[in-house]
């Protein structure tokens, strides 16, 4: 167990989630809802901001816009949450004996904090620009795409 939670360390530890599609590290599901409708979730990790999450997010309900044929897409609804965990490293004592002496130490306790982000956002897709505020699919797509320096290869 041991074993594995070291290899577990070294591979992940300051890896924040990238943009993909979900896996190990989290990344991104949607679902279709209709003709011109999805949900989109993001999943971060402990080394993923609540911004970043929430812009991969969106970058993907723009890429899945535009997948679709379509040019525009509407928010109908957001919710982005935190989930908030913390874990107690196992304490493990070593004794070292020098002669007629003893030493002690005590290794371990330490209490660490995770904050795990989640985007989902609801989202109606338009060819032609609706009345109400919406985004344009191409700029969000561009936007982030540059912000993050992804290219179309990195999902």
């Amino acid at each position: 167990m041991k074993v594995l939670f070291l290899i577990y360390i070294i591979i992940f530890v300051g890896c924040a989630t990238p943009y993909q599609q979900s896996g190990l590290l989290g990344g991104f599901k949607e679902i279709r809802l209709s003709d011109n409708s999805f949900r989109v979730t993001f999943n971060g990790n402990a080394h993923t901001s609540i911004d970043k999450a929430s812009n991969y997010c969106l970058l993907r309900c723009a890429e899945l816009c535009l997948e679709s044929g379509f040019k525009y897409f509407v928010l109908i609804s957001e919710n982005t949450h935190t989930e908030n965990s913390t874990h107690t490293s196992p304490t493990y004592a070593r004794t070292t004996h020098f002669g007629n002496y003893s030493y002690t130490n005590v290794y371990g306790g330490q209490t660490y904090s995770h904050s795990v982000p989640t985007t989902t956002n609801e989202i109606l897709c338009f060819d032609e620009k609706p009345e109400a505020y919406s985004y344009d699919a191409s700029y969000v797509k561009d936007s982030f795409m540059e912000e993050y320096q992804l290219s179309s290869m990195d999902k």
